[in-house]
């Protein structure tokens, strides 16, 4: 069933335009199941992504991940000028708390699809 998640995440990020809130949604669920986004999918949202709340839900999704660094990811550290986005790469444990994205705690939350 996750694989099936991570398909979707996948190509819902790479698949064509997604409003704010749809973005949003994905980044909530990657941060709820961190094992269903792809660096596909992270580096297609970020390729075309602006800074903004869907932006910043998403790299704290990223970061949640535990997933290496991609080459876009590095570029986007490199030219990172906003201080929102600074924060992001700088301190990850505290960045989904401080913008009211999704707590930080989520991650000791019980998994239910694992209990299965």
């Amino acid at each position: 069933m996750r694989g099936a998640f991570s398909e979707l995440f996948t190509s819902s990020l790479c698949g064509g335009e997604l409003g704010e809130d749809q973005a949003t949604t994905l980044a909530y669920a990657a941060l709820m199941l961190p094992d269903i986004p792809t660096a596909q999918g992270f580096d297609c949202f970020f390729g075309k992504a602006k800074e903004g709340f869907a932006f910043w839900t998403m790299l704290d999704a990223w970061w949640h991940s535990g997933m290496e660094e991609t080459p876009l990811l590095a570029e986007i550290r490199a030219k990172a000028t906003d201080p929102r986005t600074v924060r992001r790469f700088s301190a990850p444990q505290d960045s989904a708390s401080e913008s009211g994205a999704w707590p930080t705690a989520v991650g000791t939350l019980p998994d239910p699809i694992a209990r299965q």
